[in-house]
């Protein structure tokens, strides 16, 4: 049986904060187990995370050059018209 730990380690693990850790829990990216009111995570659940992660990054394509990229348009500041309706 593999040892249990908790967010805080689970999050280090990861270097991330324990509220991206239940974040992954609730979007069901990362498994854990519920004791009581803590949430205890499965080194084997983390390291597949962290695998399937790895995986996921390699198989996106990379882009050759940034600036191939359209500017996004500026937002106007302005929201209202200053004319005056009478």
């Amino acid at each position: 049986m593999t040892p249990l730990v908790d967010k805080v380690v689970a999050a280090e693990t990861l270097q991330v904060t324990p509220r991206v850790v239940l974040r992954l829990v609730r979007t069901q990216q990362l498994a854990a187990i519920r004791v009581g009111k803590a949430w205890r995570f499965d080194v084997r659940d983390i390291e597949a995370f962290i695998e399937a992660q790895r995986r996921a990054s390699v198989a996106r394509p990379v882009m050759s050059m940034p600036g191939s990229l359209a500017p996004l348009p500026v937002p106007s500041r302005r929201r209202f018209s200053s004319r005056r309706v009478s």
